[in-house]
């Protein structure tokens, strides 16, 4: 299997896989021999998704006394959704309730 430039063997017996990507969750087998012997290790790799906002900046204008909604839209891998934590801070300070 060739990785091109993506994947990589450093001097010290490392695999580096640059840009990684769901494509490249499996399970990967290391394999070291000599004239003692052979040892075999592996990993599993289960690359996702990072948690990106997908609301752009905006300055919002409301009238004082009413409600003011500040939207959040999130995008979350699949996998993971019920594993996100939302909050928003003022000024430093966190915006502890939730409903």
């Amino acid at each position: 299997m060739s990785y091109g430039d993506r994947v990589y063997m450093k001097a010290d017996g490392s695999l580096v896989i640059e840009d990684a990507g769901e494509q490249d969750s499996a399970k990967y087998i290391c394999r070291a021999e000599n004239s003692y012997g052979e040892a075999v290790g592996s990993a599993f790799v289960d690359v996702r998704q990072a948690t990106e906002v997908l609301t752009e900046p905006m300055q919002l204008h409301y009238v004082a006394g009413s409600n003011a909604t500040i939207p959040c839209k999130v995008k979350v891998d699949p996998r993971i959704e019920n594993d996100v934590n939302v909050t928003w801070t003022k000024d430093g300070e966190k915006c502890e309730k939730t409903l």
